[in-house]
């Protein structure tokens, strides 16, 4: 084992064996998502010897960005681009190791939950792919492909898998092909073509498990993602197992997506299953990760999910104070953006319980400003979720007709998709609309200008139970 033939190597005082060791095996190791192993390796080499060797330092930064330090992979590629000059390296292996760190970066933008500077991180890996080891292209790729989706450009999605594909199969890594598969799912998801997702994060799992194992670290990732989207189809057992597979990953584990999936879904699961201190702990965890990490998708998604759910702060929870119409911020990116439209989707939420007619009245103008906001460019997925908020604000307002319009739209979109969860999470107002047009379709009074909703579809949203207090 390559453990043990370091310890002898430092035992024996041959350090650059022992590094010689360490960096041989360096991506090998992280490929296999042995991150920790390199990282407790390199832990055992000398301190000088590891500063120097610029390839380790590469390594280490490839460990510490897929285990979320960022503050390690930042001191790791400082390193690394300080001994550069010194190594006695080539010109082209130079420009070869400041590409592959650039991809470094742009992993750890895409893991830090930003869009900024990613293209400026990839492009010379772009510039030089034929190049590098085909591990860090199709890492590249996997970067430019999550940009891609959150740029809801799916065409550009389906290129860049195109043109990674050699590189990926002569990687022969799980990890990359399980991370790629994901984040195209992504995109489709993001999108609505739901059955592409889903094909999508089955072909993920299924090649984790082929590879490592139901439990391994890649069958996790697949795992959460896909029990996010069985969630809002309705296979609530299923989706369940799948997030407690997925949350075994802990804190560290995956960009934000998964995190997603396995702290503000499983807590909705909790919830809806009766068990709401379990869903307040799961809620508690994820504001603690996102704090921690910096990342405030999760925390708006966290905040939002425990305001719906009518669930209080835990005890070491800081302040979250809710959105108020008049300081709205602008968001930096599209990712930025959902960020923002969950932050004042709470304060809508917030105004729409307020025994107040002004304020329930306010709720449906800024609803119906997401819903303008998301038409042109179209963003599939955040104009449904804006739809839905602004039909909840209208039923609260007591503007059935309205309401029922909006809902019938939506209701009409997740039959088509098959997302029966995602229509009954809308909440109480929603559910309430949701009866009266069943009322309707059963009298023979759906209106002409309503989509048609199946029946049966109809049936089980009205049937459903509702976790949601708002």
């Amino acid at each position: 084992m390559v453990s043990e033939a370091v310890d002898h190597a430092v035992a024996a005082g041959d350090d650059q064996r022992a590094v010689q060791l360490v960096e041989n095996d360096g991506i090998y190791l992280v490929v296999n998502s042995q991150m920790a192993t390199l990282i407790g390796l390199v832990g055992k080499l000398p301190a000088a010897a590891v500063r120097s060797h610029p390839r380790l330092q590469l390594a280490l930064a490839w460990a510490s960005i897929i285990l979320h330090r960022i503050p390690d992979t930042e001191r790791a590629l400082s390193l690394m681009d300080s001994t550069l000059e010194t190594a006695g390296l080539t010109d082209d292996e130079i420009a070869d190791m400041r590409a592959e760190a650039g991809v470094v970066r742009g992993v750890a933008a895409l893991r830090s939950d930003r869009l900024a500077g990613i293209d400026d991180h990839i492009a010379p890996c772009l510039a030089r792919r034929d190049h590098l080891r085909p591990f860090a292209v199709a890492a590249c790729a996997n970067v430019a492909t999550f940009a891609s989706a959150y740029r809801y450009d799916l065409d550009e999605v389906n290129r860049t898998r195109a043109w990674a594909a050699p590189y990926l199969e002569r990687s022969r890594d799980t990890f990359n092909a399980v991370n790629g598969l994901c984040f195209a799912g992504i995109g489709h998801r993001l999108q609505l073509d739901i059955p592409a997702a889903e094909e999508h994060f089955r072909k993920a799992l299924k090649i984790a498990k082929r590879s490592s194992g139901s439990h391994s670290y890649t069958a996790r990732l697949a795992s959460s993602l896909l029990g996010e989207l069985l969630y809002e189809r309705g296979d609530i057992d299923e989706a369940e197992r799948l997030l407690e597979e997925g949350y075994k990953l802990g804190p560290e584990g995956g960009s934000v997506d998964f995190k997603i999936a396995r702290y503000v879904i499983a807590a909705r699961i909790k919830a809806l299953q009766g068990d709401r201190y379990a869903a307040g702990r799961r809620l508690d965890e994820a504001v603690r990760v996102a704090r921690a990490l910096s990342l405030p998708r999760l925390r708006a998604m966290a905040e939002h999910e425990r305001t719906r759910l009518g669930l209080s702060r835990g005890p070491d929870s800081d302040p979250w104070p809710p959105t108020s119409y008049e300081s709205r911020r602008q968001p930096v990116d599209a990712i930025d953006e959902i960020t923002v439209q969950f932050e004042e989707a709470s304060a809508i939420r917030l105004l729409i319980a307020a025994d107040d007619p002004q304020k329930k009245e306010l709720a449906c103008r800024w609803a119906q400003e997401w819903v303008d906001r998301t038409t042109s460019p179209n963003r599939p997925q955040a104009l449904l979720r804006a739809r839905r908020l602004l039909g909840a604000s209208l039923s609260a307002a007591g503007r059935v007709d309205e309401a029922k319009t909006t809902i019938a739209i939506v209701a009409a979109q997740c039959a088509q998709s098959g997302m029966l969860r995602y229509l009954v999470d809308g909440g109480p107002y929603v559910a309430a609309i949701l009866a009266q047009l069943q009322a309707d379709q059963r009298s023979g009074w759906w209106r002409p200008e309503w989509p048609e909703i199946p029946p049966d579809f109809l049936d089980q949203a009205v049937n459903a139970e509702v976790a949601q207090r708002i």
